[in-house]
C-alpha cells in the first residue's frame, strides 16, 4: 500500500527489465536479493518479481509473477474450497495505490497533500525545501510523508466502506468501477448479457450519441465567459420522473 505505489516500487527495486504478456510495454522489479559466497549481492530467484503497467497518470496494473520452485501451499488459489493445489497458479498479490482509490471515489486526480484535505487528514503532507540531502529535517519530511499516507488510508477505506458493493479496495480503478460494482449489487445485469442478439447494433446504436459543442466566435480576444454545466443530471432526471419503478 501506498500513494502512488508504482514510485516507490521502483525506487526498491535491486534492477527493472522490459514485462512480457499481458504486461507488455510495462516494467518488472526484482526486490529481493541474497549474498554469495563471494559477497555479491543478486537477485533472489526464488521470490516474485512484480510487474508494473500504467493505464494512465491515476492508475496502473500491478502483479506479482510466478516463483521458481514454489510450495505446494503458493499453489492453492485464494477462495479454494478443496485447497488443492493447482500447477500454474500464480498468487497476484494485492496492492492498493491510495492515488488510485482517491481518484475512483472522486473522480479527480490528487497529489498526497490535496488528498489528505480533501479526506480531512489533520497531519498531512509538508513540503520539503530541497531534496537529495540526508538531513534530520529531511527525515522529518519523509516520516511525516509515511504518517500521513497511513492516516489517509484509514480515511479512504471507511469512505469505501461505506459503498454496500462488493468490489475489492484494490480493483476500484475508477468511479465507473464503484458504478458497475452498484449495478452488479443491484443485480441489473449487463444487456448483451440479456440479448446477446443485439451486439451488432449496440455499437451503432452509441455512434448516434450527440455530445454539447464548445466553439469560439471570437478569437485571440478575452471575452466573459458563463460556464454551465448539470451536476448529476442522470440520477437527478430517474428520481424526478419516478423512472426507478421500472
Amino acid at each position: 500500500m501506498g500513494f502512488n505505489l508504482p514510485f516507490d516500487l521502483s525506487r526498491l527495486a535491486f534492477n527493472v527489465t522490459p514485462a512480457r504478456r499481458e504486461f507488455g510495454g510495462g516494467f518488472s522489479f526484482g526486490l529481493w536479493t541474497y549474498t554469495d559466497e563471494n559477497r555479491v549481492v543478486r537477485l533472489d530467484p526464488n521470490r516474485p518479481r512484480i510487474t508494473i503497467k500504467h493505464i494512465d497518470s491515476k492508475r496502473a496494473l500491478i502483479s506479482f509473477t510466478g516463483r521458481k520452485s514454489p510450495d505446494e501451499v503458493d499453489l492453492i488459489p485464494e477462495g479454494s474450497v478443496e485447497g488443492t493445489p493447482q500447477r500454474g497458479y500464480k498468487f497476484r498479490g494485492h496492492f492498493l495505490d491510495l492515488k488510485t482509490l482517491a481518484f475512483a471515489l472522486t473522480d479527480r486526480s490528487h497529489t498526497l497533500r490535496s488528498a489528505c484535505e480533501a479526506f480531512g487528514v489533520k497531519r498531512g503532507k509538508i513540503e520539503a525545501e530541497k531534496h537529495g540531502e540526508i538531513t534530520d529535517e529531511y527525515i522529518d519530511y519523509n516520516r511525516r510523508d509515511v504518517e500521513a499516507t497511513a492516516e489517509l488510508a484509514l480515511a479512504l477505506l471507511a469512505e469505501f466502506d461505506r459503498h454496500p458493493i462488493l468490489l475489492a479496495e484494490t480493483k476500484a480503478f475508477s468511479a465507473a468501477s464503484i458504478g458497475k460494482a452498484y449495478l452488479r449489487s443491484m443485480v441489473i445485469t449487463p444487456i448483451l448479457e440479456r440479448q446477446s442478439d443485439l451486439l451488432p447494433y449496440v455499437g451503432y446504436a452509441q455512434t448516434a450519441y450527440f455530445g454539447g459543442r464548445t466553439s469560439a466566435h471570437i478569437r485571440k480576444t478575452p471575452v466573459p465567459v458563463v460556464y454551465t454545466d448539470f451536476l448529476s443530471m442522470y440520477p437527478t432526471v430517474n428520481s424526478l420522473t419516478g423512472l426507478w419503478g421500472y
